[in-house]
């Protein structure tokens, strides 16, 4: 899980201590923001930066799911108890993409996990390309994705 793809794609582990600083450090902070001052300038962020800095003192990967599953538990019941209950059309003027609502944050909160669940299960194809000893998996059908 530590290893990184040959084409230097991250390993699962930096995906999912990824997904560990981007829950506390990204949506859920910039969501209160946009919630409670929309016109306040969020701090740049550093995503793969933030990584490799991490990235030595980080704690095993099954570690790092555990992380990561009690703090998206703390964000639902957060958006539940506090996001719901304010305008999803509250806009904050990003300036790369443009006016984001509250509502798309949160859509692009959800669309993140799955760009990075298609990378874990792309780099858990590769493994089990380079695992096979040699044997093919062309019986299996293409990636094609």
């Amino acid at each position: 899980m530590a290893r990184r793809s040959a084409s230097g794609a991250w390993s699962i582990h930096e995906v999912v201590l990824h997904l560990v600083i981007e829950e506390d450090e990204d949506f859920r902070s910039r969501l209160a923001s946009l919630i409670s001052d929309p016109s306040k300038r969020w701090a740049p962020i550093d995503p793969e930066g933030a990584v490799v800095a991490a990235l030595p003192d980080a704690a095993p990967t099954s570690e790092l799911m555990d992380q990561f599953e009690k703090q998206r538990a703390a964000s639902v019941a957060w958006i539940q108890a506090v996001a719901l209950g304010s305008s999803l059309e509250t806009i904050y003027d990003h300036p790369e993409p443009g006016p984001l609502s509250a509502g798309d944050l949160i859509t692009s909160w959800a669309a993140h996990d799955w760009l990075h669940a298609r990378q874990i299960i792309k780099r858990l194809y590769e493994d089990t390309l380079v695992s096979g000893d040699g044997f093919r998996a062309r019986y299996a059908g293409e990636w094609g994705i």
